[in-house]
């Protein structure tokens, strides 16, 4: 789970507040119905990847599109709490077990932040939907962030319980790897390339 040191950075990069949470709450019975379009429409675009295919597979769509539509309803309690918390780490940990790119899971966020800005647009006054928009933006960004955050440290977990090496020693591994690659990547890119 991302520690708690670092959460208060997320919400003053993201300009989260608990005023954001508290629209998300207000509107939610609202929004909630929109979550089925969504979810369906994301669930069609993903289908049609061929990138998706290992870990959206036809058996599994149902249950998928119900995970999915809980997590967006959970986004619009606009609670950033423990359980909040747990299911990004969940959702983290489904994320490396089917080989969920992060690249796809950002970009999906993104479509689906663009749906609910549309269909804002079209139920509220403009500076209505674009509050709205805004805090259900930020908490989704917060949600992106602490997936991709948690994957890298429950992947890096992983790897050190099934080595059986120390976080500190598997640190010092992966920095001297990261520097051979980055090594490499300058070997074959243009003088200009940044350090």
């Amino acid at each position: 789970m991302v520690r708690g040191d670092l959460m208060p950075a997320l919400r003053a990069l993201l300009g989260l507040t608990e005023e954001d949470g508290k629209r998300l709450a207000e509107y939610a019975d609202v929004v909630r119905p929109w979550g089925e379009t969504f979810v369906d429409a994301l669930c069609e675009q993903l289908q049609a990847l061929p990138e998706t295919e290992a870990f959206l597979p036809p058996e599994k769509r149902e249950r998928i599109k119900q995970a999915w539509l809980n997590w967006y309803n959970q986004v619009l309690e606009g609670r950033v709490d423990e359980a909040f918390l747990r299911l990004h780490e969940r959702i983290s940990l489904l994320h490396i077990k089917y080989h969920v790119p992060n690249g796809l899971m950002f970009s999906a966020m993104s479509r689906l932040q663009q749906m609910f800005l549309e269909h804002s647009l079209r139920t509220f006054s403009t500076d209505e939907a674009l509050a709205l928009y805004t805090a259900f933006k930020r908490i989704t960004d917060l949600s992106a962030a602490l997936i991709a955050e948690d994957y890298f440290r429950n992947a890096l977990l992983a790897m050190e319980r099934l080595a059986g090496v120390r976080a500190s020693l598997m640190g010092r591994m992966l920095d001297l790897e990261i520097q051979r690659l980055l090594d490499e990547h300058q070997a074959v890119q243009p003088s200009s390339a940044a350090a």
